[in-house]
Order: C-alpha cells, then structure tokens, then sequence
C-alpha cells in the first residue's frame, strides 16, 4: 500500500510536469514553423491587453541591452511571433501554477506573456530592456539543443519555489532562440506534505543528485538529516543510501532504514520527466501498533482468566482440606483394622526412597496394593526415569557447548592466521596492523602484499554484521580481493569485479566495506579506492595527523555492475597513513557516548612521528580508557603504513 501510494504521488506530479514540457514544446515547434517559413504568416502587431481582473494576462516585448527595436531584423522577427500572443496567453491561461511563458531569440529580442502587472504599463513609453541570454532557462536549451528543466529557484515577484523548461525554437534548422515558460512548485510541495502515513510519517522529493528537494515537517523523527539541500548519498546511513541510490536508478520499491531511533518503512518511485524521486516514511512501530493492541487484550484476557481460576482453585483447596478431615476420621476408625495393609507397604516404599541419593538414581520398587501407595511407588520410580534422563541431556548438552566452543577456538585462529602478522620494515616503509574480534570470529579484515618490487597492497574491510556469518564473508571477500590484485593494478577496477563477485547469490544481503590503496614504496604515490568506508588519517613528513575526506562509492556486494572511482595521494619521507573500521569511531563506553573521530585523532597526534606499532598502541590504549568496563560492541581493526627516508637519500 505505501509503494503504491508513492507511485499515485508520483504519477500526479510526474503528470503535471510533463504536461507542462509538452506545452512548451508546442509553443517552441509553432514558433520554428513561423521562423523558418515566414511568407505564411502576416505580420501582426503586439497584442498589448490593458489592465484587467487580477489574473489576467499582459504580452509585452523587450529587449536586450544594445539592441534597436527598430533593426529591420528585429522588428520583422516581433511582427512574426505575435501570432502565437494568442497561443500563449492560452497556454499560460492552462496552468494555474505557471508564473510566465516568453520567447528570447538569439538577435536580442523578447516576447511574453505575465501575469498583469501594473508596472508594465508605468513604463510603456520607454523601451523595455531585458537580457535572456544569462538566464538559466536560455543557456541551458541552447547549448543541449534540446528542451532542458533548470534548477528550482526562487520567484524574484513572489519568492515561491519555481521551475522553468525551455525548448530551442529554430529558423532553417539553425537554432534561433529558446521558448520557455516556468511554473510553481505549490502543488508538488503540497503533495510531499500531504504524502504521509501516521502520525510520525514524512515524504520527501530527492533529486538526480541524491540532494532533498522538498521534504514534510510532520513528524519529530525526520531530522535535519531531510533539511532541503541535504545530500543523502553523503550521509553515515548505509540503508537509507542504499534506497537513494535505488531511487535516483530509477526503481521502485519499498526497504527498510533506521532514522533517528526509529526502524523506518520507505517506498520509493521516479518522477522520470524531471529526473526526481518521490520517497515516503513511516515508522515499523507505528505500523504495528494493532498489534501491540491486540497483545495487550491477550494480556488483559489472560489476567482475567488467571483471577478467575485462582477463585475456582481456593474453592478446591477448601473442599479438599473438608475431604481429607473426614477421610482422617474414617482412618482413625478403621486405623487398627487397616494399619498392617496400610503401614507395611509405605515402610517399603519409604526405605527404597532412602536409597535414591546422588548418582544413585535406580529405583525398581514393584508393589501390588492397587491403591494410593502403588500410583506414588510408580510415580516416584517414573521421576527417577526423568531425572537420569535430564542428566543424560544436560551431559550432552555441555560437551556440544564444549565441542562448539572448541571448533571457534580452532575457528578464531584460523582467522587469525589468515591474516598477515609479519611485518616488514624496509629501507623504504614500515607497517603494523591488528585486528580485535568483538566475537570469537569477526567480519573486519587487513591485508598487506607486493605486487612487484615497487608496489605495496594495502587492504583494510568491514564485513555488515558479527560473529560466523560475518567471518564466512570476510572470508570470501579477503581471497576475491587478493586474487583480483594480482590481475588488475588499478583499486577502482579490483572493486568492481570484487563487487560483481560478490553479489551473485548474495541472498543474505551482506555487504562490506572497503578501502584499497596500491603505493609505489619509492615516490610515495599512492592510488586509492573507498567501497563506502572510513576516511583514512594522513599525516605528512611534519605536522599532525588530518583526515582525509575522501570519495565514497557504493559499499561492496549491495548493487552489481556500479562503477568505482580512485583518487591519488602522495605520502612523502617519513609521511603516515593510518586506515580503520567503523569499531574504532563507534567504541562505546557505559554510558552509550562513542569515542568518535575527534579523540582518535588527538591519540594519534600524541606521538605523530612513531612507528605504526606506537601509532596503534597509543589509539588503542586511549580507546581502552574510555571505554572503561563497557564490552566490546564491533570488531575494531587498524592498519599504519609509515614511509622511511633511505640512509643513503640526500634529502
């Protein structure tokens, strides 16, 4: 229902924006006829409507600065296009949204129709001066050749949010000028804040950028994060950018993101005439709100049902307490004549029971006095069964634990030994590296190799997720990565097979990001690729550590066939570069405050000039205290590479 509620929304204003383009497009058609065919036409004057209703329309001509209306050109190009005043005055009449429709050719003149404006007529003794050629809706059009939407912008008259489609108008298949109109934007924003569903329900309006466009105010959870101009492929929010980049693709479909604190429900669908996307939200809480209700009354019914039979057993309770006083009555008559028959078999039966204590469980007690005494015999021997078999399960149950906990053991140290932990220090670079599972296996991964004698592979990955799962992914992606490497020196072109790899039979929806950089050891430079991870801290041959803001693509195994791009870096003598995951930011203390980029780079910037081993060591200490006694929350991987100043180089 919310996907195709979306897709209603989208439909309106899809609608109403191609509709309006087609108008234009008329309009810009009829004017290349009467441009390119002048002996059809007559000329006519301008259509000069005085001040009427307010609403009305007014045509008038301008033009640009330096241009004479009286140039033969110009005056016969006025006395050609004022027979479409009427068409336009029509057209602009037809949408009750559109601000203006004029038409600017390429020797300086305008012609439009405007809502009726009395300053127009204060000035109709002098000649009107505007310059088309720097708006958006002329340049653009014109150096496509083709019908182009701008930007939103604001209305200079009025302030509201405005859209302007212009379409090259053309005289003997030479382009001649642009006719173009522009509309508001009420009614779209009208249906972005109406688009919602609930009462902490929103919608918004992404555009081909992935930046908001319009978005509603209804609900306290979206947050600036939906402030108009927010880009949301660059938010921290690897859901919600997962469902942009879907939208802005074209798609339509319906996912799941957290927002704020809330597990929210998204649907999406395009708006394919303006390259826009329209997006709606509504908490997973408030939809299950039913249900929560329904529980409640289950709850209430069973506490009902509960008091009720509390009363029915306090009544049992009283008449069993009266049956067992007249049952003791009629023993105490008949105890002398009964005492051998009775006495004798609970002797018995009490003298075996003695013998159940320990691991002593056999109780094999057969008595024939079909009454009371015989049912307790075989109860007693039954629970003695029970107890020997619990004990038989439990027993089991602790050498399975003991033979999982050692199969992870075994598990932890072959991922540990899978990664790198010799660590070389040359004349050229030095390197350290560690890994600390928040589990025993993980999902974070470093890697380090030569490709020849003068480049190093530095690796460093973040599986989604903890624990087995995350392992056997790491797993996967670790070898993809390498063997890729050794095929392909470029980083964008080793994360686009691996992602291609990775999402073929992806059924668990896992994905990992990922940082690779491939440094020549005796320039420095260093070409470099982000799947969506954490901006690497750089540090030169002086100074402090900085981050690095660099760009992100799409996180590995989340959409096949998306390109990835690379950047270059420089690390001179003595330079550092320090990588990570996500567990390092997100270190959590006990009072749910995250250790963030600000305090890394400060533990870094205590000794900027160590070894990546010291590097390391001073981060994860720092990390330690303020974590205090809060467990680990995520993996928490680091990785340093530190070049040297050759003994014998004369700098």
């Amino acid at each position: 229902s919310m996907g195709k509620l979306a897709e209603n929304k989208e439909e309106y204003a899809n609608d109403t924006m191609e509709r309006f383009a087609l108008a234009i497009e008329s309009l810009a058609g009829q004017a290349t006829d009467i441009l390119s065919n002048p002996g059809r036409y007559k000329p006519d004057a301008l259509n000069e409507l005085g001040p009427l209703d307010m609403g009305s329309t007014i045509s008038l001509a301008a033009y640009a600065d330096g241009v004479d209306p009286n140039d033969p050109a110009v005056a016969d190009d006025l006395s050609l296009l004022c027979n479409l005043t009427e068409a336009m005055v029509t057209v602009n009449d037809s949408f009750p949204a559109m601000s203006t429709n004029y038409i600017a050719t390429e020797n300086g003149l305008y012609l439009g129709t405007e809502a009726m404006k009395e300053e127009y007529y204060s000035d109709r003794n002098e000649v009107l001066r505007f310059n088309a050629f720097e708006r958006p809706w002329y340049v653009e059009p014109m150096e496509a050749g083709t019908g182009t939407f701008t930007k939103i912008f604001a209305d200079v008259d009025t302030g509201r949010a405005t859209i302007s489609y212009g379409a090259p108008i053309y005289r003997k298949n030479k382009i001649a000028g642009v006719c173009a109109a522009g509309i508001y934007l009420d009614d779209i924003e009208k249906a972005v804040a109406t688009g919602t569903i609930g009462n902490e329900g929103f919608s918004f309006i992404v555009n081909g950028d992935g930046q908001v466009i319009f978005h509603s105010t209804s609900s306290s959870i979206s947050d600036n994060t939906f402030d108009e101009g927010t880009n949301l492929l660059q938010t921290d929010n690897d859901d919600l950018k997962v469902l942009v980049a879907g939208a802005i693709a074209g798609g339509k479909n319906v996912g799941t993101a957290v927002i704020g604190n809330s597990e929210c429900l998204i649907a999406y669908a395009p708006m394919s005439t303006v390259n826009w996307s329209f997006m709606m939200a509504v908490p997973m809480e408030e939809m299950l709100t039913p249900v929560y209700r329904l529980s409640a009354s289950m709850e209430w019914e069973y506490e009902n049902e509960s008091r009720t039979v509390d009363g029915i057993l306090q009544s049992t309770y009283v008449i069993m307490l009266l049956t067992v006083i007249g049952v003791g009555i009629l023993v105490a008559i008949f105890a002398l004549r009964l005492s051998k028959t009775l006495v004798e078999p609970i002797i018995l039966l009490t003298d075996e029971v003695k013998k159940v204590e320990g691991d002593k469980l056999d109780f094999d007690l057969k008595l024939e006095t079909n009454d009371e005494v015989q049912t307790l015999a075989e109860a007693f021997g039954s629970l003695t069964l029970r107890m020997k078999e619990y004990i038989r399960d439990i027993t089991a149950i602790t050498a399975e634990k003991e033979r999982i906990g050692a199969e992870l053991s075994v598990a932890t140290q072959i991922q540990a030994d899978m990664l790198p932990t010799t660590f070389p220090r040359q004349d050229e670079f030095e390197i350290y590296a560690v890994m600390d599972p928040a589990k025993e296996v993980g999902g974070d991964f470093y890697d380090f190799f030569m490709l020849d004698e003068s480049h190093l592979v530095t690796v460093i990955a973040d599986v989604s997720g903890k624990g087995v799962p995350a392992a056997l992914f790491m797993v996967i992606a670790k070898t993809l990565i390498k063997s890729q490497a050794m095929n392909d020196n470029s980083p964008a072109g080793i994360m686009e097979a691996v992602n291609n790899q990775l999402c073929e039979n992806n059924k668990a929806s896992m994905f990992v990001t990922a940082w690779i950089g491939i440094m020549d050891i005796h320039t420095g430079e260093m070409v470099c690729a982000s799947a969506g991870h954490e901006f690497p801290a750089i540090r030169g041959s002086e100074g402090e550590f900085t981050l690095l803001k660099d760009d992100h693509g799409l996180v590995l195994a989340a959409m096949e066939g998306v390109p990835f791009s690379e950047y270059r870096i420089t690390i001179p003598d003595n330079g550092t570069i320090f990588v990570y995951t996500d567990g390092v930011p997100e270190a959590t203390n006990k009072d749910d405050q995250l250790y963030e980029m600000d305090r890394m780079i400060a533990a870094l910037n205590q000794e900027p000039d160590a070894d990546p081993q010291t590097l390391l060591r001073n981060v994860r200490a720092d990390i330690d205290r303020f974590v205090g006694d809060a467990p680990q929350f995520d993996d928490l991987t680091m990785l340093c590479v530190k070049r040297r100043k050759k003994k014998n180089d004369p700098k």
